[in-house]
């Protein structure tokens, strides 16, 4: 585990349950700052850092790198830094540096999104059992848009009420964007299409690191994006791409 995240101390787990995310999120920041926890050093740089000072205290000459999805981002930017640290990388799902990552989701949830469509039409049992599926899509996305659903979130063991609108569903669907879960996803908008909510609310209570039962380091994650991505981004520019 590197900084931050997993076994690591500290890891930067944000436990506030306000109802109010953006109250969670500075609740969760003033109590990191209050540990004390300087949140200027969990950043890709830092962790690079963190690799060559590893190696240098294993006495190995070099290391090879496997990452996916933020893995990706670590490990381009050792091959950036320290480039003699890597004797290979396999990289997957790659987030290089130079993309803006708010102006690019869009049009990769979109690809994802049809490739997952694609693969259902392909396949007989999935197109037998869901011969609308695209459809469904449509229409759960445009009628949560304009009337969002009342449902029950499964959070920390415990039901929540919740809202369920367009962005919220496709929030809870990218979670089973996974090799364990994809096969799935064609029954849950499925089932939310016919105003089954109970599917897609118990996503909400998914994590990837479910079976190491270590929290989601959702500090961390903020630390690196309020460092790495808001910056050099444009609101308008993500605002406008979303909306199109």
């Amino acid at each position: 585990d590197y900084r931050g995240v997993g076994r690591t101390s500290p890891a930067l787990v944000c436990t506030e349950r306000t109802g109010d995310e953006g109250e969670d999120i500075d609740r969760c920041r003033k109590r990191l700052e209050r540990a004390p926890v300087d949140l200027h050093t969990y950043s890709s740089a830092v962790i690079a850092r963190d690799l060559d000072d590893l190696r240098r205290v294993l006495d190995v000459p070099s290391l090879h790198l496997i990452g996916s999805s933020y893995g990706t981002r670590v490990g381009m930017t050792v091959l950036r830094d320290f480039p003699e640290l890597v004797a290979s990388a396999t990289l997957d799902a790659a987030a290089p540096p130079e993309i803006d990552l708010f102006e690019t989701a869009p049009e990769t949830f979109d690809r994802a999104f049809a490739r997952m469509l694609d693969a259902c039409t392909a396949d007989t049992a999935c197109s037998d059992a869901f011969p609308a599926l695209e459809r469904d899509l449509d229409a759960v996305l445009e009628r949560l848009a304009v009337d969002p659903a009342p449902i029950s979130l499964a959070v920390d063991g415990e039901l929540r009420p919740a809202q369920l609108d367009h962005r919220l569903f496709i929030d809870l669907l990218l979670r089973a964007f996974t090799p364990r879960l994809l096969a799935a996803v064609p029954a849950l908008i499925h089932a939310t299409a016919v105003a089954d909510y109970e599917p897609i609310g118990m996503l909400a209570a998914y994590q990837p690191r479910a079976a190491t039962r270590l929290p989601f380091a959702f500090g961390m994650h903020l630390s690196v994006v309020c460092s790495e991505e808001v910056p050099f981004s444009s609101a308008a520019d993500a605002e406008a791409v979303q909306s199109s």
